[in-house]
């Protein structure tokens, strides 16, 4: 599971628990503007990750870490599919975080508006 903080135009996606051990990251930082759109479990991408580099992934339990796949960096942190969110970013070393929330309406909300900020300037 993924905590999200935001302070300023810096949003930091933490990784809790065991989950640190199994993605191999204890969280991923990034500035606001760089936040393109944030979906919710519909647009989660079902199969196969990518390559992973570092991370763990036992289809149907748990996909998390680094993934490569179609000429993009997916950071990963998933083990229920129905409470992830989707985060395509855009000018980041990722190309999209796909994590799993404790309440993913609530997150999406506070991440639409961290970004119209962002979008303004």
């Amino acid at each position: 599971m993924v905590n999200i903080d935001i302070v300023g135009d810096t949003v930091t996606f933490r990784v809790a628990g065991l989950h640190k051990l199994w993605a191999l990251k204890s969280r991923v930082v990034v500035g606001a503007r760089h936040i393109v759109a944030v979906e919710g479990a519909e647009a989660v991408p079902s199969g196969w990750a990518g390559w992973r580099l570092p991370g763990t992934w036992m289809p149907g339990v748990i996909t998390a870490g680094s993934f490569w796949k179609r000429g993009g960096w997916t950071f990963w942190d998933v083990v229920h599919p129905a409470n992830a969110i989707v985060v395509t970013l855009a000018g980041h070393w990722y190309s999209r975080l796909v994590v799993e929330v404790g309440n993913p309406e609530a997150a999406r909300q506070m991440l639409a508006q961290a970004i119209q900020p962002a979008r303004v300037s």
